[in-house]
């Protein structure tokens, strides 16, 4: 038996750490995926069905789909959980176990990275830098890992929202405004938004937290590549789905505009419902992009926002105009 023996035993261990506590929101979220794919469905469709349901049930109302999604009447058909916790994942399941997974490796590389710092950097002690290169073993493999689960769970994000797919399809055509649910794309973006937010603090975590010991080369300053890249690609997406989305509530918001009393008894003073409507939409949009923690969807929907409310007739949304022009017609 050698040190580097121990060393690796040890570190893997952590790493069986890691992956039984994350067993079963992977599993559930497993689960939901098979029979999505059995029904031939997304995964948000499921959880539309049970929201629905459960909104019917809550008001005392009865609620039968005809394809009957989970297979039976009532309940969460065979994906295993039920309860408050459950019902939480459900909402929002794939940034639900990317939480619990980072959450996790978090929650085992502090106290790792708490007893490296602790053992005295004494040169002399070879029991000590031996100690030292354990607990760093231990934790690259646990951020190795994590970031791994996390990656496959964020790859199956965009497969598994109908809003996502109906945004990226969207030609802008006044019958697709009309028939996709913008329901359902707002909660998947309001779903991957929470999740860039979850990866950037965790990417944060690991940056200031596992500290490399050759930390000069690129290599180990780029060491959660992985995870930054998918945290890019994200955020990117978002950025273009959110102002996708922007645009196309704008739109339904115009063709409903209406005059609007400013004050009470007085019918000739008026305003657009759409200064209103489009005020409620950019502070969301913004609100939201500000919650992923990334400058560059920060700046995307900002610049959505200047274009909506800008003075420059001849410009705005996809040259149709903005709020301006909206009220000199």
């Amino acid at each position: 038996v050698t040190f580097t023996s121990i060393s690796h035993t040890y570190a893997q261990y952590q790493r069986r750490c890691l992956r039984t506590r994350s067993k079963q929101v992977i599993s559930n979220l497993v689960d939901l995926r098979r029979l999505a794919q059995s029904q031939k469905c997304f995964v948000s469709d499921i959880l539309e069905v049970e929201r629905r349901r459960q909104q019917l049930e809550h008001t005392g109302g009865t609620f039968f789909d005809d394809d009957d999604i989970n297979g039976e009447h009532g309940g969460h058909g065979g994906l295993g959980g039920d309860g408050a916790d459950a019902g939480t994942q459900r909402e929002q399941p794939h940034a639900q176990t990317i939480t619990v997974i980072l959450g996790e490796a978090s929650s085992l590389i502090q106290p790792l990275a708490a007893w490296r710092d602790a053992i005295p950097h004494d040169a002399e002690i070879t029991d000590c830098s031996m100690l030292r290169k354990m607990c760093q073993e231990a934790m690259d493999i646990l951020d190795l890992e994590s970031q791994s689960l996390a990656v496959m769970v964020g790859t199956w994000f965009g497969q598994d929202q109908r809003g996502i797919s109906a945004l990226e399809h969207d030609n802008h055509s006044e019958n697709t405004q009309e028939n996709v649910d913008l329901l359902s794309m707002e909660a998947a973006l309001e779903e991957m938004a929470f999740m860039c937010q979850v990866i950037s603090r965790y990417c944060v975590f690991s940056q200031q937290i596992i500290v490399k010991n050759n930390a000069t080369t690129t290599t180990d300053r780029n060491y959660n590549s992985n995870l930054q890249n998918l945290l890019s690609e994200q955020s990117l997406h978002y950025s273009t789905l959110e102002t996708r989305l922007a645009t196309m509530q704008f739109s339904q918001a115009l063709s409903l505009a209406s005059p609007q009393l400013i004050e009470l008894g007085r019918q000739n003073l008026k305003v657009p419902s759409i200064v209103e409507d489009a005020h409620y939409l950019c502070v969301r949009a913004i609100e939201r992009a500000a919650g992923t923690r990334s400058e560059r969807a920060v700046w995307t929907v900002g610049h959505w926002v200047c274009e909506i409310w800008g003075v420059d007739e001849s410009g705005g949304i996809d040259s149709g105009g903005g709020v301006f022009r909206a009220l000199m017609e």
